[in-house]
């Protein structure tokens, strides 16, 4: 019988209670809206499975002077693809979360580390407050998915060898981009 261990976390996030806005998602399927700027700023990648993380700004030419800016993650594997949209609100959120999972990681006992047994790190913040993030994400750090980390909403997509600390970097260019422009 195999036994499955999921490892929660919980990480206080400023604003966390506030559903998400998901208002890029909506403004990019609105014809008035125009592409001030788009920048990829990094793709993560692992086998079949990839991820394209484009940070966008856009007008809404509907409303004087109202810019949209976020991230849009664009999944694919094995010939299907669906697209992710974070508001540039949600991008500290989720950097705080994927942060807190790496030094979590470390803390894990090596005994459990790359055993049998499936095992996952993830955050409580998704299990309490599920909808209030369009993107998800956990650690497999045992069993036959070791070492990956895998994206539970909106895809259910896996990324064999990378880990919290790689989605952490892209996180953090795209705020910095956002930072500037």
């Amino acid at each position: 019988m195999q036994r499955l261990l999921l490892l929660c976390v919980l990480v206080p996030i400023a604003g966390a209670a506030q559903k998400p806005a998901v208002v890029l998602e909506r403004a990019m399927k609105n014809s008035h809206v125009r592409v001030l700027a788009s920048r990829q700023v990094a793709i993560l990648e692992s086998g079949g499975s990839r991820a394209e993380f484009t940070v966008l700004i856009v007008a809404d030419q509907g409303q004087e002077d109202r810019t949209i800016r976020g991230v849009r993650i664009e999944f694919s594997d094995a010939g299907w693809t669906r697209a992710a949209y974070l508001d540039e609100i949600h991008l500290q959120p989720l950097k705080d979360i994927v942060d807190r999972l790496t030094v979590d990681l470390d803390l894990l006992p090596a005994s459990l580390v790359n055993g049998r047994n499936e095992g996952y790190l993830g955050s409580c913040e998704f299990r309490d407050h599920s909808a209030d993030y369009p993107v998800q994400f956990d650690y497999c750090y045992s069993g036959g998915c070791a070492q990956s980390l895998r994206f539970l909403s909106p895809t259910g997509i896996l990324f064999l060898q990378r880990k919290p600390s790689d989605l952490s970097a892209i996180l953090g260019k795209a705020i910095d981009y956002l930072q500037v422009n």
